[in-house]
């Protein structure tokens, strides 16, 4: 039957035993009592949309169909179609998904899906189409990302070669050396923002902080908390089919989590407490908290290696892996492994000339109000800074032993591997001892390594920051980020060292006081900042690489204040 408005259902209701509204059968009983009580039957459709797969994505192996449905009663059900056919049973309980075997279930080439949403009172609503390509004949890349915590960038700052990499850590050198193997060393790498958590809410979406809100590393505004972990690169590539792992940090307050494993990770070991530790700390392993002590075996370093090379061996060889191995060195308390204490007892004092600074009038106010430290004081941080260099080496026999693995498992031909850091660390530069959340270059400045076949090797100076991660490794997978990012891929960077590439690039420390608070632009030549309370500082790092002498109001520089400042403000809009 077919109803003009809802008084025919009412007054059908009298006479027909029963009445479909929209999908919903309803006996004339039911519907008489609605209108005998008065109560307006809903007639509200839900709301759906696909969360997992944008426009133009390939797709090979597992693939997974997710949705967002919403309504402003109840979502009894979501139903997922492909090619406008029912696909699988209708999912009635959220997250909305279904996982799709693509060599077995569906053919090469295009392939359209949706969902239809049904609510309570049985109102549908179907979701924007979107389409996508199923490829399976060329296997795409594996990629491996080894992240260490506070590692700085040393070669800027000075050519002597007992802080070159190849000293500090000539197994990951040997691996990354553009000379001998297909590598690209990204010399002129920063982080958008140099504190941990941020910085890697933004390798995780590729947005700057102020775009995705983690701002700093606890609560109120900062941590895991206050991460929106629905899209991130582990989602997007879990959903196109590949096997992704997690194994070390996170992000601050992983405490506050639980066992609980955000989207997209197939496979999860996580430090389970605020930041990580080398011995007597707890992993999240795939919901179980497992505990680990304080003997050879349990150092993190290790361990968490081992962990990663069996994900590796585990992974099927017709499936590619997403592996993010994140360990704590060199972050504090600088515990080395056993083997190697004492390891760089003999190693040089780091001491540039802005070691300790002695005359920072004209430097910030936070900066001013830094006093310079004693003896005692810098002895003790001395003895820091060599365990931190002490605790590299397992990290350095790390990135043999996954280099090792991956050729074992006859997988390192088709695997990008890129090494790197969270953030640098300040090492008594302006006074600023063993901490980060600076403009400063010797904390936004990292170590950035990649290597993959078939790459331009050689050194590469363009300005690529922590936000390309995540494009990069999105493009390599033919996966398009469901939400938008800030970051660019560096693919074409691979090929062509002088590809068209950004000139300027956005620090910010932000969550702070307004002493500390900053936007920056920094290029080729300068870096403009300017702070909450009023500061602004400029360094020409074509003279001056160890910012000694800010020269915001210096009048030989009044002419490019303006077009900096004009491009700070528009890369805080973006």
């Amino acid at each position: 039957y077919t109803v003009g408005g809802l008084s025919g259902v009412a007054s059908l209701a009298g006479t027909l035993d029963e009445v479909k509204v929209f999908d919903t059968l309803l006996t004339a009983t039911e519907v008489q009592g609605d209108f005998n009580s008065g109560t307006t039957p809903d007639m509200t459709p839900p709301s759906v949309s696909i969360t997992s797969l944008a426009t133009g994505t390939i797709v090979s192996h597992t693939m997974t169909i997710a949705a967002d449905a919403t309504d402003n009663t109840s979502v009894v059900g979501v139903q997922f179609r492909i090619d406008g056919l029912d696909w699988g049973p209708e999912d009635t309980v959220p997250p909305y998904s279904v996982q799709v075997d693509t060599p077995v279930q569906l053919s090469e080439g295009p392939h359209t899906i949706d969902a239809r949403a049904r609510d309570l009172s049985g109102n549908t609503s179907t979701s924007p189409a979107v389409t996508i390509t199923v490829d399976n004949s060329t296997p795409r890349p594996n990629i491996v990302f080894i992240l260490t915590d506070d590692q700085r960038d040393f070669e800027f700052s000075t050519s002597d070669p007992l802080w070159q990499l190849d000293y500090l850590m000539p197994l990951t050198s040997a691996r990354f050396d553009p000379a001998i193997t297909s590598s690209i060393n990204f010399d002129n790498a920063t982080v958008t923002s140099p504190v941990c958590c941020p910085s890697r809410a933004s390798i995780l979406t590729g947005l700057y902080a102020h775009n995705h809100g983690v701002l700093q590393n606890g609560l109120p505004n900062g941590g895991a908390l206050v991460f929106d972990d629905k899209s991130t690169l582990a989602t997007w590539l879990n959903n196109a089919g590949y096997k992704t792992g997690l194994f070390g940090k996170y992000l601050n307050d992983t405490d506050l989590l639980g066992t609980y494993i955000p989207p997209g990770w197939s496979d999860w070991f996580a430090f389970a407490h605020q930041n990580g530790m080398f011995y007597n700390y707890t992993l999240n392993e795939n919901g179980s908290f497992v505990t680990y002590g304080n003997t050879p075996a349990d150092y993190s370093t290790d361990v968490l290696t081992n962990k990663s090379i069996q994900f590796i061996n585990s992974t099927p060889s017709d499936r590619p892996f997403f592996l993010f191995l994140s360990v704590y060195a060199p972050h504090e308390p600088y515990t080395p492994a056993p083997q190697d204490i004492d390891s760089f007892i003999n190693h040089p004092l780091w001491r540039p000339a802005s070691f300790n600074e002695t005359d920072v009038s004209d430097k910030p106010t936070w900066v001013q109000n830094l006093q310079p430290k004693n003896s005692t004081q810098i002895a003790i941080f001395d003895m820091d800074q060599q365990r931190a260099l002490e605790s590299l080496q397992s990290v350095d026999r790390s990135v043999e032993a996954i280099f090792n693995a991956l050729s074992a498992a006859g997988r390192l031909d088709n695997t990008i591997v890129v090494y790197t850091s969270d953030n640098g660390l300040s090492w008594g530069e302006h006074r600023w001892f063993d901490d980060k959340n600076c403009v400063y270059e010797e904390c936004v400045r990292v170590p950035f390594l990649v290597y993959f076949q078939g790459i331009s090797p050689g050194n590469n100076s363009s300005l690529v920051q922590n936000i390309d991660l995540a494009p990069t490794f999105s493009e390599l997978a033919n996966v398009i980020p469901t939400t938008q990012v800030n970051g660019a891929s560096l693919v074409p960077l691979f090929n062509d060292p002088t590809a068209n590439w950004r000139s300027q690039s956005l620090i910010e420390t932000l969550g702070l006081s307004p002493d500390s608070t900053y936007q920056a632009v920094r290029t080729d030549q300068y870096v403009y900042a300017e702070y909450m309370n009023g500061d602004r500082e400029l360094y020409d790092l074509a003279i001056d690489a160890l910012q000694l002498n800010n020269v915001v109001n210096d009048p030989a520089y009044f002419s490019i204040i303006p077009i900096l400042k004009s491009s700070l403000t528009n890369l805080i809009s973006q």
